[in-house]
């Protein structure tokens, strides 16, 4: 079995021949190359073997995006250590949970995240990052460390990196994913949008998620090129680091798209990009033309989740607006079922369950959380508590969250198919659907609805609106206007923080 192994370490050893003078990291003025990074992250795993980290040892990372976390993650990787990869948009209580959870044997850290360690004592704590000082001991590390094969066998299956849920069911969960994960997640990335050693990617999305942290491996197993924006940087920095480097890909969120909306036109023209990547069913894609009609770009969506390493499904842009509810086919290297409530696939063709997926991309378990990782792995497919359906075309459709579906008067309701309605319905700017306490139900379909600038819409207008769309039984029952919905960091609807504020009697409509 010896010779099926392979790691992190070994792919960036590859390149460091194949691709020696290419660069691998570009951030802010320095440019570092391949054969560069082989022997910067050789001297760091060297450093973390002297500070007496060990394999199986979890470390855990606070630091911005940048080179700095990139080289970090595989330092770890070639010592067989678990890079813990931590959110620092968190509060310090949520944030010393997880390291109690965790258990590192040590966090390195930029020094603006001082206050967000105060409250983990017992933790060997190193400031690597931030300048003057920081960025200075980071060098000073990557530089001291010995040149040359490190002393640590590292197999396929041996753990590299833990990354948590975002605890939408309760307190986050440790996501520990492989060496094979993440490098076969990220070749099938690269080879289903078509990503080579000339691609630069523009690196926007947070690493400590799988979205950012997946298309910036994606991008580093092909040869590409990883181009990051300096913290703190001008809202224009996007746009204009990403035509000074000549970036082809990047992901559609808000540091790309609010920086395009401050730049001229001739800006815009000089960009670069051939392929951006998005989310998909949620929303109307044709909201998104501007990425052709402006960028000149292919947008392609997809669904994801971190227990299933970045993306499980992807689909083109022409194909979302002929299927604006569809989320994408299963990616080449996965395979996907729909599940009843005890985990089994289902055969009917037109079945709605919880989607399961199975294959190298799933992760190994959940850390220190063996009653989660049988609830979910259990029974041999990954269960995503994603609720779905596959249509005739082999599409699938995310309905919601399992744990999110309205049981109301003996029939389930899916959230996102009322949003859905309400979302196109004129005036409205945004929509979300929660399961609210009643009598005469047991449960009750709520809408909490923002609407635009100038707009008057009133209850009965919706609810009319939502007659001719959907079936009486889904339609809400109680309706508020809200200024804005609750979303967590990724966009996710905070639909327990909705359930729980209940609904009053004012607030029932016909």
């Amino acid at each position: 079995m010896q010779a099926r192994q392979y790691n992190l370490g070994s792919v960036i050893r590859a390149h460091s021949s194949a691709n020696a003078r290419r660069a691998a990291l570009i951030d802010g003025e320095r440019t570092i190359s391949f054969a560069e990074l082989e022997r910067r992250t050789n001297r760091l795993a060297r450093t973390l073997l002297v500070q007496g980290v060990s394999k199986g040892d979890r470390i855990a990372l606070l630091l911005n995006d940048g080179s700095q976390f990139i080289e970090m993650v595989i330092a770890a990787g070639k010592v067989g250590a678990i890079a813990m990869l931590l959110n620092w948009r968190l509060t310090p209580a949520e944030l010393g949970w997880i390291l109690g959870e965790g258990g590192p044997v040590a966090i390195y850290r930029a020094e603006r995240f001082a206050g967000l360690v105060a409250e983990a004592s017992g933790f060997r704590d190193f400031v690597i990052a931030d300048d003057p000082l920081g960025e200075a001991a980071y060098e000073r590390w990557a530089g001291d460390g010995a040149d040359g094969p490190l002393p640590v066998a590292i197999a396929s299956d041996d753990p590299l990196f833990m990354m948590f849920t975002s605890g939408t069911t309760g307190k986050p969960k440790g996501c520990v994913h492989s060496h094979a994960s993440t490098i076969i997640s990220a070749m099938a990335f690269a080879g289903r949008r078509g990503f080579v050693r000339e691609d630069r990617n523009l690196s926007t999305g947070p690493l400590f998620h799988v979205a950012g942290l997946g298309q910036a491996f994606a991008t580093m197993v092909v040869g590409g090129a990883n181009v990051f924006i300096p913290r703190d940087s001008a809202v224009t920095a996007p746009v204009e680091i990403a035509v000074r480097h000549g970036c082809t890909l990047s992901i559609l969120g808000l540091p790309l798209s609010n920086a395009c909306k401050a730049v001229d036109d001739g800006m815009i023209a000089a960009l670069n990009f051939r392929s951006i990547t998005g989310g998909a069913g949620m929303a109307d894609p044709r909201k998104f033309a501007f990425v052709k009609d402006r960028w000149n770009a292919l947008l392609v969506g997809g669904w994801g989740q971190t227990e299933n390493w970045s993306f499980g499904t992807q689909i083109d842009y022409p194909d979302m607006l002929d299927h604006p509810t569809a989320i994408g086919w299963p990616m080449h290297h996965i395979e996907t079922a729909i599940l009843d409530e005890a985990g089994h696939p289902l055969d009917d063709p037109d079945a709605e369950g919880e989607l399961g997926v199975r294959g190298p991309n799933v992760m190994l378990g959940y850390w220190n959380n063996p009653a989660a990782t049988e609830a979910t792995l259990g029974s041999g497919w990954l269960r995503t508590g994603d609720l779905a359906r596959r249509d005739r075309l082999g599409l699938l459709h995310l309905l919601g969250r399992s744990k999110e579906l309205i049981k109301t008067g003996g029939e389930n309701v899916y959230p996102v198919e009322v949003e859905n309605v309400i979302k196109a319905i004129p005036g409205v700017a945004d929509a979300a659907v929660a399961g609210v306490k009643d009598a005469k139900w047991g449960e009750a379909v709520k809408a909490y609805v923002v609407l635009q600038p100038g707009a008057t819409l009133t209850p009965e207008a919706i609810t009319a609106a939502c007659r001719d769309k959907i079936a009486s039984y889904k339609r809400p029952r109680y309706l508020e206007f809200v200024d804005a919905i609750p979303r967590d960091s990724l966009s996710k609807v905070q639909r327990r923080q909705l359930s729980a504020r209940g609904a009053t009697p004012d607030q029932a409509i016909a």
